[in-house]
């Protein structure tokens, strides 16, 4: 929610999750599934979660549509392989307060679970733009 993604669909255990949680998306447009532990286990990848799942949109932001400082931190990565290492960059630069990462040419999609599980979240609040390398030295 904080990074600004349309959320579909909200699947949650009752046992976990608040009356007030669920409120709060009562009346919206989002779709709440309650579901039981046996498919909360299939479904997260953490067994550490709140009892809470999303569905959203992905989003692709465009070098163009940027919001840089008068004088930007960026991090830009060559082609990265490895999904985890992806999301370890990711939070690297949420600690450092980054501006932007900048992937060009990326291996793995930004969604893929690995990055989503390694980056904790940064994916998300994070401004992250791909683009080819010629693209990004052009930028």
């Amino acid at each position: 929610i904080k990074g600004g993604y349309e959320i579909e669909t909200v699947l949650f255990l009752p046992e976990l999750v608040t009356e007030n949680q669920i409120q709060k998306l009562v009346g919206t447009t989002v779709q709440l599934i309650e579901i039981n532990k046996e498919v909360y286990q299939k479904l997260a990848y953490r067994d550490t979660t709140e009892g809470i799942l999303a569905i959203a949109k992905t989003k692709s932001l465009q070098l163009s549509d940027l919001k840089l400082s008068a004088n930007p931190l960026i991090l830009v990565a060559e082609a990265p392989e490895n999904p985890g290492n992806i999301g370890a960059l990711l939070r690297t630069a949420d600690a450092a307060n980054l501006d932007a990462v900048l992937i060009a040419n990326p291996k793995s999609d930004l969604y893929n679970p690995n990055i989503v599980r390694s980056s904790v979240g940064c994916l998300f609040t994070n401004q992250i733009a791909t683009g080819t390398t010629a693209e990004i030295i052009a930028f």
